[in-house]
């Protein structure tokens, strides 16, 4: 969180952050490959209809298609980097017609 107080970034952040957790789609008892974080993400958006100006942190990697050019993936090792708040600053920041932060 320090990061994202650092960059900034923590002020855009919507009061109801979290997604909640999906379940696996299971079918005849074979675990489906899917998208559930993109599941989850969508479930939310959906929920949120008043934002259309968003982007996605996370360590996972099972976005859907219509999120990607809103996703950051950062690394459960490495955690969240500078780099990581400066993509999610510009995405943010070309959205509302702005020049991201230096």
């Amino acid at each position: 969180m320090q990061k994202l107080h650092a960059s900034g970034a923590i002020d855009c952040l919507h009061d109801d952050w979290r997604t909640v957790d999906l379940p696996n789609q299971i079918e005849n008892g074979i675990l489906l490959p899917d998208s559930r974080r993109g599941r989850e993400i969508a479930e939310w958006l959906s929920r949120h209809q008043e934002h259309c100006n968003f982007v996605i942190l996370d360590d996972d990697s099972d976005m859907l298609p219509e999120h990607e050019p809103r996703f950051v993936q950062t690394s459960f090792d490495t955690g969240l980097l500078d780099q990581h708040c400066a993509r999610a600053l510009a995405i943010l920041h070309s959205e509302m017609g702005k020049h991201p932060i230096d």
